[in-house]
């Protein structure tokens, strides 16, 4: 009971440290920023609905995001142009969407380390701060924290093979996939979380998510199931399926993360640390080399006790 208890007191701590390494790389530079042109695009676009029905009639109709639209609308409209709100409501959920992620690693891999590991990665990756400071993409935040919602319901229906969890997780997905399609293939990482002595069974409830992608697909490729056939929009799936796209694609994903993307964006933030004034700039590289010296320290901590175990 003792060793259970030190155990979740130490994986809280993992929670709390990435959470404050969060904080330190993405808001304390900047703590509140003002809007961009897609921001102020959707103030308006939002003002232009005299009420919250009317303007969930119109989104709710929008051709490949209706739920973005509509969560995105509806933040803009109560919200206004107060950008301190947004930066606290990207807080919260960048702060909520990396708890459940680090524990999600802890739960899938019971290593503590690992968790550290990815949430102090997800923490300091530069080419995701400009999702922290974007208006826009704060009222989908929650977008993501659904899908991570999926892959803990999955954990747990797995674990118990409780209905309740597995409807939680289905709930999640289908609203997250209507929202942005960007972890679409996500259902295919379950099946490595998945419990062979009861293979038959999951894998028959585990059908029930492809499902949802063809619901999905059938939306995108019907406009809407013909209400939206009338617009004359640009729609890249009427060009059919191109391994040429499919190969410009992955490399333009993997340019982002990987490639000349993440450079300049390392490149701008040394340029940006370098416009700070002496002062501050102390201060930062004293703040680093501490989080540094305590991340390596629990490292060791936790490789030292896993050992030990």
């Amino acid at each position: 009971m003792i060793g259970h208890s030190v155990k979740s007191t130490s994986v809280l701590f993992v929670v709390v440290f990435c959470i404050l390494l969060q904080f330190l790389s993405r808001y304390v530079a900047a703590p509140v920023t003002d809007f961009v042109l897609d921001d102020w695009a959707c103030l308006a676009g939002a003002g232009d609905y005299p009420s919250y029905t009317s303007l969930a009639q119109t989104c709710w109709t929008e051709k490949s995001r209706p739920l973005t639209l509509l969560s995105t609308m509806v933040l803009f409209k109560a919200v206004g142009d107060r950008s301190a709100v947004f930066s606290l409501l990207s807080l919260f959920f960048y702060s909520s969407i990396l708890a459940v992620y680090v524990l999600s690693v802890y739960a899938v891999t019971r290593s503590r380390l690992a968790a550290l590991l990815a949430g102090s990665i997800f923490s300091v990756l530069p080419n995701l701060t400009e999702s922290f400071h974007w208006g826009q993409l704060t009222g989908m935040a929650w977008m993501y924290l659904a899908y991570l919602a999926m892959v803990v319901g999955w954990l747990y229906y797995v674990r118990t093979l409780k209905v309740r969890y597995l409807f939680g997780s289905l709930l999640a997905y289908g609203a997250s996939v209507f929202t942005y399609e960007v972890f679409f293939l996500m259902p295919l990482a379950l099946l490595f979380i998945i419990d062979v002595s009861q293979l038959r069974k999951t894998m028959v409830r585990w059908v029930f998510f492809p499902a949802i992608s063809l619901v999905y697909l059938a939306w995108r490729f019907t406009s809407l199931f013909g209400v939206k056939t009338s617009i004359q929009t640009f729609d890249s799936t009427a060009h059919g399926f191109d391994f040429t796209g499919l190969f410009f694609n992955t490399c333009q994903i993997a340019g982002w993360w990987f490639g000349d993307n993440m450079i300049a964006a390392m490149a701008n933030g040394l340029m940006r640390f370098s416009m700070l004034t002496a002062s501050k700039q102390y201060l930062f590289i004293l703040a680093g080399v501490l989080a540094t010296s305590l991340l390596c320290w629990m490292i060791l901590r936790a490789d030292k006790q896993s050992h030990s175990q």
